[in-house]
Order: structure tokens, then C-alpha cells, then sequence
């Protein structure tokens, strides 16, 4: 970043929360378009964008999916599950936010949800363990260090079989063998699927989680 304000640059763009933090620290003259960024307020540190106006010198698009369309999503393919576990990276503010928000949601809908923050890579797999022995299901948000470590979550899960995640990304998604939930960037049509709870008969004798939800 030191080195397009030494440049003087006309415009810097800024992939992702930590890169926009950086160019913010940088420079407060030079313009700041942002992109991948889930809450600008967040990312920042504002105390409101409810009117769409950042200030100053920075402005972007926003990739916050629609979180209450997720969580319908979730509770129509999960309709019989009883614990949601949320995994995401408690050191991205972005993912808090996403968490707490689809947490009231689900609630609401009469899930009982707990909340599995890993530091770093460090202890993702620890924590995507604990994550898939106290839930029915798992829910991921938009969050950078799960996108990029997709692999370490699915060499947990997928062996379990009986613990599906759902992944609000499409970065996520294919690691998991599983439909990206609406985002902004896209939504997949997919058939309902009645799934049991953890303590369900049918859930201890489920072949296989990946062959009961194939896309139609």
C-alpha cells in the first residue's frame, strides 16, 4: 500500500476486509474502491452505513448475502434438525456479524444454535471437530480463512458423514460436496430434504449424507 501512495496513484482497489484495512491505514486522499467486503461498518470501524454513505475517501461493493434467505434455506432442507453449529473465524469481524445475525434468525425458527470460533488454521480442525460432535448441522458464513482452508474442513466432516455443513460461499461449497446457500453472487434451485435429528433412527442408518441430498 506504501508503495501506490509513494506512486501517487489515481485509484487503489482493495480485495477483501484486510486489504481495505490496509488501504485505509495508508491514505485518506487517495479514492478507495473496495470489493469482497461482507459489512463496510465492520471493516472500518464506523458507527453507521445505514444511509449507503461511507465518506471520505473509500467507497465498493458489498458481498453480505442475504442471511435470513439462508436461514430459510437451511431450515427447508434441514426442517427436522434441532442444533445448528456455527464455524467461523473469530479474528474476522465480517464473520461475527454474519454469525450473530443468522443466529437470531434461526432461532426464531426454533433451532438451538452454538457458536464455534477458531482463532486461525491453527485450531480449525480441533474446533470443526468439536463443531460436528454437538450439531446436526453446520453453517459457515462468507468468511476468508474457511474459504481458503476448505480441504482441512472437509478431511473432518466428510469421514462423519452424519454432520452436512452448509456453506454460505461458493468458495466453501465445493469442498463440501453441498449447494452454496443464496449469496449475492448466485443461488442453486435444489430439492427439499427431509433431514433427521441426531438422535433419529434414520440418521444413525444414513448411508451416506453426499448420497441422500444429490441435485436433481
Amino acid at each position: 500500500m506504501d508503495g501506490f501512495v509513494s506512486e501517487n496513484v489515481d485509484l487503489m482497489l482493495a480485495n477483501a476486509t484486510y486489504s481495505l484495512q490496509a488501504a485505509q491505514s495508508a491514505t485518506a486522499d487517495i479514492p478507495i474502491l473496495g470489493t469482497a467486503i461482507t459489512n463496510y461498518g465492520i471493516a472500518l470501524g464506523l458507527d453507521s452505513t445505514e444511509d449507503k454513505v461511507l465518506g471520505g475517501n473509500i467507497s465498493g461493493t458489498s458481498d453480505l448475502a442475504p442471511l435470513d434467505q439462508q436461514a430459510a434455506m437451511l431450515q427447508e432442507l434441514f426442517p427436522d434438525a434441532e442444533n445448528v453449529g456455527l464455524l467461523y473465524c473469530s479474528a474476522e469481524p465480517n464473520s461475527v456479524f454474519q454469525v450473530e445475525t443468522i443466529q437470531g434468525y434461526l432461532e426464531e425458527m426454533g433451532y438451538t444454535c452454538t457458536q464455534y470460533a477458531f482463532t486461525d488454521v491453527n485450531d480449525l480442525s480441533a474446533v470443526t471437530q468439536s463443531a460436528c460432535d454437538g450439531s446436526d448441522v453446520i453453517y459457515i458464513p462468507t468468511d476468508n480463512t474457511a474459504a481458503n482452508n476448505t480441504e482441512t474442513i472437509a478431511n473432518v466432516v466428510i469421514p462423519r458423514r452424519g454432520c452436512p455443513w452448509y456453506a454460505a460461499s461458493l468458495a466453501s461449497a465445493p469442498a463440501a460436496a453441498w449447494p452454496p446457500s443464496p449469496s449475492a453472487m448466485r443461488s442453486w434451485a435444489v430439492s427439499p430434504v427431509r433431514w433427521p435429528s441426531r438422535s433419529s433412527p434414520a440418521r444413525r442408518t444414513c448411508p451416506s449424507w453426499q448420497s441422500s441430498t444429490t441435485r436433481p
